[in-house]
């Protein structure tokens, strides 16, 4: 009886066994069905990672494009300054130059006045000689 209690207690042991390893093995088949839901997760956020990664590298570009853009259109406006700038330093130029030809000519006005003025009176005097003279020779006759 010895034998038959031995052989019990080893078939009672294997069976525990086979037990214990088919729990083992569907523990491990959901151990690994969790590895793989966690590896599909993985991939998921990486792939949107790459997704967002990709978006931010566009928009990057589209910004710096934005900003060669905008660069362009300061330097544009900046030369437009700087023309508009020299045509204000040409015209103020100009006008001191017409404000000094103004004043030469209103120079030369007033010098022409005082001539006039001097010939008018010599007009004048002219005429009141020829007057006295006029009333000398009527005077004689």
């Amino acid at each position: 009886m010895g034998r038959t209690s031995k052989y019990g207690r080893c078939a009672t042991e294997y069976l525990y066994l086979e037990i214990t390893l088919v729990r083992r093995n569907e523990q491990l088949k959901q151990a690994n069905n969790s590895s793989q839901q966690y590896s599909d997760q993985l991939n998921q956020l990486n792939n949107q990672i790459n997704q967002l990664k990709d978006q931010i590298n566009q928009d990057n570009s589209n910004l710096q494009n934005q900003a060669a853009s905008y660069q362009n259109q300061l330097n544009a406006l900046n030369q437009q300054k700087t023309d508009v700038t020299n045509q204000l330093n040409q015209a103020n130029q100009d006008k001191a130059s017409m404000a000094q030809q103004i004043s030469d000519l209103n120079s030369k006005l007033t010098a022409a006045q005082q001539k006039t003025d001097e010939l008018s009176q010599a007009v004048t005097d002219a005429q009141q000689t020829k007057d006295l003279s006029d009333d000398a020779v009527n005077a004689t006759k």
